[in-house]
């Protein structure tokens, strides 16, 4: 009996989770030092990673509490601590505004959230908070918008008033900004002026990232030692069109793919060469070019 399409994509999202889930937890094996240092050096000092201001420790507890005056993050605070789990953009989103609405180091996150999780491996905790805090060195920053989140993944405000009981009673359209129509005394207001804390999140990482990526090799060691090795789009293509054209045969899709056919694209490049030549113009651009290739390390640069 043939399978559903639809349980073949079930399952190669799920052998790609596992895929991710391996490659993370290798991170940490190769440096075991990442649950305590920042991946990328360049990043030390950017926040206040030893003991805390008593404006950051009220800050933390609050983001702790699910008090954070941000419908979005309280709920699933409330929800991590009831369930011990949530969903992988949500804790992308609380990571991220603690991290830069918040302006907290993820090493004062980490243990908090390691005792949350019912799923912690150290492996993904700890690069993936990095990853979310900026501290990587190879990562897009990702400021996620708290309102935003309500509104594209619970419009009806269902799951925020099931774990934040204050606002029931109160319309949808209004759960962006419960302040205006609430008492501080029944929902706090924002612990932040989130434009004015983006803002200056926004400004510190541009700073850091500019003297991390052109004042050093610091971003190409990490990049290096933990970037991704994907197969390229051509390798898929001439994968996906042998599979269409049957074992034994050869369409004109699989011609194609391998440059022996009327619509023959460019031969393909071998797996990373994509990563490689991105890494390359990115640091040539900046007057720093990525001298060779990125599969052997450089002598010295890429010692674990």
């Amino acid at each position: 009996m043939k399978r559903p399409e639809s349980w073949l994509r079930s399952l190669g999202h799920f052998q790609s989770r596992l895929r991710w889930r391996t490659h993370f937890m290798q991170k940490l094996l190769d440096e075991p030092g990442l649950d305590e240092r920042h991946m990328c050096p360049g990043y030390e000092g950017m926040r206040n990673e030893g003991e805390l201001l008593p404006e950051e420790r009220a800050k933390l507890e609050a983001w702790l509490r699910g008090q954070t005056g941000f419908p979005m993050v309280d709920a699933c605070m409330r929800a991590l601590h009831r369930a011990g789990w949530i969903n992988f953009r949500m804790r992308c989103m609380l990571a991220s505004f603690a991290s830069y609405d918040l302006w907290l180091s993820w090493r004062h996150l980490a243990p908090h959230l390691a005792r949350l999780f019912l799923d912690y491996e150290p492996g993904i905790h700890y690069p993936q908070l990095q990853m979310q805090a900026g501290t990587t060195g190879i990562n897009s920053n990702r400021i996620y918008c708290p309102t935003k989140q309500l509104q594209d993944h619970d419009p009806t405000g269902a799951f925020v008033k099931r774990y934040v009981p204050e606002l029931e009673g109160l319309p949808a359209a209004a759960l962006a900004e419960p302040w205006k129509l609430l008492p501080p005394d029944r929902y706090p207001r924002p612990i932040v002026d989130r434009e004015a804390a983006v803002a200056r999140a926004r400004e510190q990482l541009r700073v850091y990232n500019r003297a991390v990526k052109l004042g050093s090799t610091e971003a190409q060691d990490v990049f290096h030692r933990h970037g991704s090795r994907r197969p390229n789009a051509g390798d898929l293509a001439k994968g996906r069109a042998r599979e269409r054209a049957g074992p034994g045969r050869e369409g004109p899709e699989a011609r194609a793919a391998e440059g022996r056919g009327p619509a023959a694209a460019a031969p393909p490049r071998p797996p990373g060469a994509r990563a490689e030549a991105g890494c390359r113009r990115y640091f040539k651009e900046r007057g720093r070019w990525a001298p060779g290739p990125l599969s052997p390390r450089p002598p010295g640069g890429g010692a674990r």
